[in-house]
């Protein structure tokens, strides 16, 4: 794959929250070809979903045919709706796939084609490429074009204006709280109210001085059934003090966390902070840990079971 891929590519993570949408979309499917089909198609939209957050491109996610019921019934579509441009087709294909199919019925009304690779094992998803316009079903991965053309067909000025510094965040894994005020989210992180879409201890606040965001987290690759969830719930008390609660709850249908499983805030410097840490006991279904900080500060968050871990680096 490398050697037709020359152009600058996007890795993105397929989440537990990815990989329960293309679930529960292709659930029902008796056709076990079209649930693939399904799956493969969430997961792509998911991907570059993701991506466009972290570039700072709105999306309307509720507004795409990808993520209509009666549309993937009917359809073989992959669209994603870009907020006041139009519609952008996001094209699965597996590892080690040299041409990717297009149906027809997305040959018309696309801002363009975006192919992304799925590999499940790796958890991982990569956009390869983009191209404007198709005429047939069958696309060379090798007529791919840069994603910064993507980005130009996007929203060319202020993204552009923005890469580098995007970028450069991005490469250092900081979480720019800031941002969620904005409803700009990136690194995985969704608004509260879709990881728990479904689940009754989802909060949704009305006051705009709040945000809340969650992230399904993966605790150890060889132990699949170990997942969290991870909430960060900020609120501005002033304009030089934030109020930060974090929670950490039990993932899949699980009603408890694991026996063991440690939250723990640490400094800028990587030190645990002493006084916030909490561990969770056999009947234990969350944890809590509450402190305030000011714009520009910067901490990390720490969730470990044994000797697994997982670390989430925040900037105020």
């Amino acid at each position: 794959m490398s050697s037709l891929i020359k152009n600058v590519t996007f890795t993105a993570p397929i989440t537990m929250e990815a990989y329960r949408l293309a679930e529960q979309f292709s659930r029902g499917q008796k056709d076990s070809e079209k649930a693939q089909q399904i799956r493969l198609n969430t997961l792509a939209v998911y991907a570059v979903n993701f991506y466009c957050q972290c570039m700072e491109i709105e999306t309307e996610l509720d507004k795409s045919y990808s993520w209509n019921s009666a549309s993937r019934l009917l359809m073989n579509v992959a669209d994603l709706q870009i907020k006041n441009v139009g519609k952008l087709e996001c094209l699965p294909v597996l590892p080690n796939t040299r041409t990717c199919h297009i149906s027809s019925e997305a040959w018309n009304n696309r801002i363009g084609y975006v192919v992304v690779q799925i590999d499940e094992e790796a958890w991982e998803a990569t956009l390869l490429g983009f191209v404007e316009k198709v005429t047939k079903e069958e696309l060379s991965l090798n007529q791919l074009n840069s994603l910064e053309d993507l980005l130009d067909t996007l929203e060319p000025v202020p993204v552009v204006s923005s890469f580098k510094n995007i970028i450069s965040e991005l490469e250092q894994g900081l979480v720019r709280l800031n941002q969620w005020f904005d409803g700009l989210f990136d690194g995985g992180w969704q608004p509260e109210k879709l990881v728990f879409a479904s689940a009754f201890r989802s909060v949704r606040s009305a006051d705009e001085l709040e945000v809340n965001a969650a992230k399904v987290i993966r605790l150890g690759m060889q132990m699949p059934e170990h997942h969290v969830t991870l909430i960060v719930r900020q609120r501005k008390l002033s304009e030089e003090e934030i109020d930060i609660r974090l929670r950490l709850y039990p993932g899949n249908d699980s009603l408890y966390l694991a026996d063991g499983v440690k939250l723990t805030v640490l400094d800028e410097f990587g030190e645990p902070i002493p006084t916030l840490e909490a561990e969770a006991k056999k009947v234990d279904n969350w944890l809590q840990l509450q402190f305030t900080a000011s714009p520009g500060d910067q901490f990390c968050v720490k969730v470990t079971l044994e000797k697994n871990s997982i670390t989430e680096k925040f900037v105020i």
